[in-house]
This record gives structure tokens, C-alpha cells and sequence, in this order.
């Protein structure tokens, strides 16, 4: 939950949207529009974002994550919606935290082995956050709102 403002609210999700759009370019996603707003977060920490398919115009191709955490995404094959998706990020970065590779990065993620314990941490929070009954407001879609 938050105890900004909601000028504050809205100046955080303008940044993590601008934090997707440039991950996503750097990562090379061809992707369709991302949504103007998060489908479910809780500012200032974290937000998941639905990213159009271009193979499917409408429809969620990708989800991506921002905010006090790494910044991800994954396709939206096996993640309905925003809770499926950080159950998904939660076990991918705790795969990737037990998964040091020669190379001095974890797993698939390509974060230096120096965040492990970061990369864990986080990972048990989103594993609670996607537990807690609670912060996800279902809408018709079955996708969550702000906490």
C-alpha cells in the first residue's frame, strides 16, 4: 500500500513505464503498445505491465516488472494475468539465484553473481506478494488493480 499522494502515484508510473519502454528496446522485444498504466502494482516497488503481442493486436504478448526490483519480462504463454506473472518472475529469479554460472552471471537472467542474495530477496517478496489473497482486487478479467 501506498502512503503517497496521488500526484505522486502517477509521476512513479509515468518513470516505470519510461524504465519498461527503454528495457524492452534494449532487450531488442518487438512488441506492441505497452499499457498506459500498470495492470497491478504497489508504488513505489513494484509494477507489472501488460505488453501488446504483435502477432495477436489487443491481446497481452508479454508481461513486464519494474520498480525496486530487476527489470523483466516474459511472454504471457502460461501467465493469464498479473498474479501468474509474478509467480512467474518469482520462481524465475529464484532459479536463476541458485543457477551461478562460469561467467560470473546467474542463470538466464545475465545479472552479475553479486546479486544473488538481491535477486533472491526479491524473489521471496514476490512469491508472498502472489500468496497474499488480499492485495490482488479482482476485476471480470481476472487481472489486479493498485493495493
Amino acid at each position: 500500500m501506498s502512503d503517497w499522494d496521488d500526484s505522486e502515484d502517477s509521476a512513479w508510473i509515468v518513470t516505470q513505464r519510461a524504465v519498461v519502454a527503454e528495457y524492452l528496446a534494449r532487450q531488442g522485444l518487438h512488441h506492441g503498445p505497452i499499457e498506459d498504466g500498470p495492470r497491478w502494482y504497489i508504488s513505489p516497488y513494484v509494477a507489472v505491465w501488460a505488453v501488446e503481442s504483435l502477432a495477436a493486436p489487443g491481446a497481452t504478448g508479454w508481461w513486464a516488472i519494474s520498480g525496486d526490483l530487476p527489470t523483466d519480462y516474459a511472454s504471457s504463454k502460461g501467465c493469464p494475468n498479473a498474479r501468474a506473472a509474478v509467480k512467474h518472475f518469482a520462481d524465475s529469479w529464484l532459479d536463476a539465484a541458485r543457477d551461478p554460472r562460469e561467467d560470473g552471471t546467474l542463470g538466464t537472467s545475465g545479472l552479475p553473481a553479486a546479486f544473488k542474495d538481491l535477486l533472491a530477496s526479491r524473489a521471496k517478496t514476490l512469491a508472498e506478494f502472489y500468496e497474499d489473497d488480499e492485495i490482488w482486487l479482482l476485476d471480470d478479467d481476472d487481472d489486479a488493480h493498485n493495493v
